[in-house]
């Protein structure tokens, strides 16, 4: 899988972030305020890396993250979007890189007016386990698409957000990807086991 691959007119990736008016903001300053840290400019990107990738349709600002789910790992990232939303109308929307899981938020107004998951977790058929808030327009039509992005792309779509993401308009950034030295692991449990933590 290339770190940047676009199908359908938008890139291939697990979770977007849309922000109405987001436009306003610089690259780095919407990183700040997502509380999204450590990327910079690339022009290459490669695996197994992080990268974001962040783009617009001229209203909504669009923030793509990586197959590594770096964006929605993040133990902050669902607050400073809560708080970015009592200033700009936000849609989220995420899917499973393996199973049929799929989500999407909307903040409107400064609150969350619609919220649904749907879980695969042991790949045996899906169940809905979040549905707050009135359906959106056009999200019984979305869910008429067997392919999960395209899915709450759709609804997405619906609510204003324009999706053509062509590679011109993107601005890609990375991070280097740190794996956890076995070594240090070893050194940390002997010194806890040698009460010299």
């Amino acid at each position: 899988m290339k770190p940047l691959h676009i199908t359908g007119g938008h890139i291939h990736a697990p979770y977007f972030i849309f922000i109405d008016g987001g436009t306003i903001y610089g690259d780095e300053e919407v990183m700040a305020l997502l509380g999204i840290e450590g990327f910079s400019p690339a022009s290459h990107l490669e695996f197994p890396n992080h990268f974001l990738h962040i783009t617009d349709d001229g209203r909504w600002l669009h923030i793509v993250d990586d197959w590594l789910y770096t964006q929605w790992h993040s133990k902050t990232i669902r607050d400073r979007i809560a708080k970015l939303a009592s200033k700009h109308d936000i849609f989220t929307c995420s899917v499973g890189d393996a199973d049929y899981s799929f989500d999407f938020d909307f903040y409107q107004g400064g609150i969350l007016v619609r919220r649904y998951v749907v879980e695969d977790p042991n790949y045996d058929g899906r169940s809905v386990s979040e549905d707050f808030g009135q359906p959106l327009p056009g999200e019984a039509a979305a869910f008429e698409h067997a392919d999960l992005a395209m899915r709450v792309l759709d609804v997405a779509r619906s609510v204003g957000v324009t999706i053509d993401h062509s590679p011109e308009c993107i601005r890609s950034f990375t991070k280097p990807y740190e794996r956890p030295s076995r070594l240090h692991s070893k050194s940390s449990l002997w010194q806890r086991l040698l009460g010299r933590s």
